[in-house]
Parts: C-alpha cells; sequence; structure tokens
C-alpha cells in the first residue's frame, strides 16, 4: 500500500508541470515523448505490492526510462522508414492468422488424438513390424574395470565390484578413479558389443 501511495505522490509531483497535459484527463501521465504518454496506472501496475518503497522507487524509474528510451527509438524508426517499409497491416495480419491457425490445430489434434494404446495393440505393432526393431549392433549392459595385475587391493576390488551396497559402489568408484586403466560403472546405459 505504501508503494502505491509513493508511486501516486511521485506522478502526482511529476505530473503537475503542463509539460505533461495531455487529453485523457481522467488519467496522471508521468512521462511524455512527442505525443505519446505513460501513465502512472500502466506504471504503478508493474510494481509488486510486495516491495519496498525504495525498491518500487527503482523499479517505477527503470520502466520509464526504458519506456521513454523504447518510444524514442520507435519514433526515430517511424520517421526515418519509408511508408513502405513502415506498413507491418499484412505481415500482422499474416501473423495473426497464423497463430490462430496453429492454436486451432493444436485444441484439434489433443481433441482428436487417442493417447491411450492399449498393450495388445503394442503388441500387434510390434509383430507386425519386427524389422524396425532388429538392431544393426549387439549391444549389452556392463561394468568393467581394467586395472594393472599389481595393483592395490585387488582382493577389495572384487568383493565391491559383486557388492549392491551403496558404500561398496563409492568405494568401488573412488578406487576406479585412482587405480583403473579404464572403467565404466554405468550398468543402466547400452553399450556396442565391439565397443
Amino acid at each position: 500500500m505504501i508503494t502505491r501511495l509513493f508511486c501516486i505522490f511521485l506522478t502526482l509531483s511529476i505530473s503537475g508541470c503542463s509539460f505533461f497535459s495531455n487529453k485523457d484527463h481522467g488519467r496522471i501521465a508521468v512521462a511524455r515523448v512527442f505525443e505519446k504518454f505513460l501513465y502512472a496506472d500502466e506504471v504503478s501496475n508493474i510494481i509488486p505490492r510486495s516491495v519496498s518503497s525504495d525498491d518500487s522507487l527503482t523499479m517505477a524509474n527503470s520502466f520509464v526510462n526504458n519506456w521513454i528510451r523504447q518510444t524514442l527509438i520507435l519514433h526515430k524508426a517511424e520517421t526515418n522508414l519509408s511508408s513502405e517499409q513502415n506498413d507491418f497491416e499484412k505481415q500482422l495480419e499474416d501473423y495473426r492468422q497464423s497463430l490462430i491457425i496453429f492454436e486451432y490445430e493444436k485444441n484439434l489434434v489433443s481433441q482428436l488424438l487417442d493417447t491411450n494404446v492399449s498393450n495388445i495393440e503394442i503388441e500387434n505393432y510390434y509383430n507386425s513390424n519386427k524389422q524396425n526393431f532388429e538392431l544393426k549392433d549387439n549391444i549389452i549392459k556392463v561394468i568393467f574395470i581394467k586395472v594393472k595385475k599389481n595393483a592395490p587391493n585387488l582382493n577389495s576390488l572384487q568383493r565391491w565390484y559383486k557388492s549392491d551396497l551403496q558404500n561398496d559402489i563409492i568405494s568401488l568408484e573412488t578406487y576406479c578413479h585412482q587405480y583403473a586403466q579404464n572403467f565404466f560403472l554405468d550398468d543402466n546405459t547400452w553399450l556396442l558389443f565391439d565397443d
């Protein structure tokens, strides 16, 4: 509430100048660039209620400065571009139509597309398309460790290798990083057999 009051006070004090007089007498203008106005309600709408007065002032100033900069650049672009370059009506209408068609198609697909596939349908598809499921190469899931014959603690290494206990897995990983010439410990990943 204090933030909003502070912004309104700020805009009232700024808009008191005759420089900001405008035709829309019901609204308070806080900035003017040529014939375009930025109103206090537009600034206050972007400021969250929960921010402090210092933060709200910073946010308001930043918003106003960005609006002024953008409006000035837009004005300069409009005055320097030819009328043909400035005419975006057809492009905007084409874009609008594309968005509408896209949204319609998306809704239509979501309404008509049956995403539930039964196990029987999956099995029938598999049986009629087995050639699409044949692997070109042999693959395996494997854990391997390559160490020198004279590496330390080989007995512990064998025990950790066969174990499913979390502490043993951590010990195995640590050992591999220190002593293994090559290793792969992710048994959830398929690898090419030749590799």
